[in-house]
């Protein structure tokens, strides 16, 4: 494998700078979202409010949606690395719970703030299709790293897995959108209920 090259000083800052701008512009786009509404808010008013230009804007997000769902992107990647890394010896169901903390933490830092962006994107038409795209990729992710660990499987088993694990989240998510609480337990108590349904007993008859 040849050698990589290391990213001079300059450049680096360069790119910290680029994500603290970046940062920037996503957290007014957000404030204008869900104070205004998704449709009322336009580019030009985001663009205003950050203190940049509409052409600086696109150089960080390609339209409206990506200020939303950008960072659900980035916790996709993040979900295979965090299944790969589980120990081999781990239930596959186990290790998907693990895989997922990431979603967690990152709704954890701001619940209160974290349902308001949910609720708006399940009552956003454009929001809700980009994030089924989203969510479609989260599985492609996970059954990737599935099919690498378990390669005599199949791709089934895979897919079926890593489908069924992101509904145990979406099922928390939406209960804890409505009653509040606590994700993580509510995350433990969905993947809970997997084994049990996804056992011998659950097979159909034949």
């Amino acid at each position: 494998m040849p050698p990589t090259t290391p990213i001079a000083p300059a450049q680096r800052g360069r790119q910290a700078r680029s994500r603290a701008a970046r940062s920037m512009v996503r957290e007014q786009a957000m404030r204008l979202f869900l104070r205004d509404g998704y449709a009322a808010t336009t580019v030009e008013m985001i663009a205003e409010t950050a203190g940049i230009s509409r052409r600086t804007f696109f150089r960080y997000f390609e339209s409206k949606e990506d200020v939303v769902t950008t960072r659900s992107e980035d916790l996709g990647a993040r979900l295979g690395e965090n299944y790969r890394a589980r120990p081999a010896s781990e239930p596959p169901v186990v290790a998907m719970r693990a895989a997922f903390q990431p979603v967690i933490a990152e709704y954890a830092r701001d619940p209160v703030r974290t349902r308001a962006i949910l609720r708006l994107s399940a009552e956003t038409p454009e929001l809700r299709g980009r994030y089924r795209d989203v969510q479609a990729l989260w599985i492609a992710t996970l059954a990737s790293e599935v099919a690498r660990r378990h390669p005599d499987e199949g791709p089934l088993h895979s897919e079926l897995l890593s489908a069924v694990s992101l509904a145990a989240l979406n099922v928390a998510i939406a209960r804890w959108l409505i009653d509040g609480g606590d994700l993580a337990r509510l995350l433990d108590e969905t993947f809970g209920l997997l084994p049990a349904m996804l056992g011998p007993s659950a097979a159909p008859p034949g």
